[in-house]
Order: structure tokens, then C-alpha cells, then sequence
């Protein structure tokens, strides 16, 4: 499972290339596909994106974010589904 950082506003998703689920952006343009790749743990470590996502969240207070909720990737974080393995 891939985590990445909304190049946008900050949250954390699943998925480099996937909608933000907080603020609907989808990366289309090279630009900004090689960018949300770069956003992504196939490049980072969890903490760095974790320290990224909360200065994105800091430096963009104006892009419209939906409620939190529950079910909010915004506190996706893959190690939670390790315990979930299948024997």
C-alpha cells in the first residue's frame, strides 16, 4: 500500500496519483504527477511525509477542505495495518 502527501493541501492519502480525499485534487499534469510521486513513500519515509504533510497543511490555510470524519485519510497510517496480516 502506498502512502502519499497531497501535492495540493497537505493530507494524507492512499495512492500518489489518487484524489485528495480532503480537498478533490487529482493529479493530471507531468508536473504534478512526477511531484505527488515524489510526495509518496516510494520516496520518503513515513516521518518525513508526516513533517511535510503538516507544513503543507500550515502554508495552504486556504484550500477548502472537507469535515474530518471518521473514515478522513488524513490519519491513514499503513503501520496501523501491519497487525492485520493474514497467517
Amino acid at each position: 500500500m502506498t502512502m502519499a502527501v497531497c501535492i495540493k493541501c497537505g493530507c494524507k492519502k492512499v495512492g500518489a496519483h489518487t484524489h485528495c480525499p480532503d480537498c478533490g485534487f487529482l493529479p493530471e499534469k507531468e508536473e504534478d504527477l512526477s511531484a505527488a510521486l515524489a510526495l509518496s513513500d516510494w520516496h520518503k519515509g513515513w516521518d518525513e511525509l508526516d513533517q511535510i504533510s503538516e507544513n503543507l497543511i500550515a502554508a495552504n490555510p486556504h484550500v477548502k477542505r472537507a469535515e474530518p470524519s471518521e473514515s478522513s485519510q488524513s490519519s491513514f497510517n499503513p503501520e496501523d495495518d501491519e497487525d492485520d496480516e493474514i497467517p
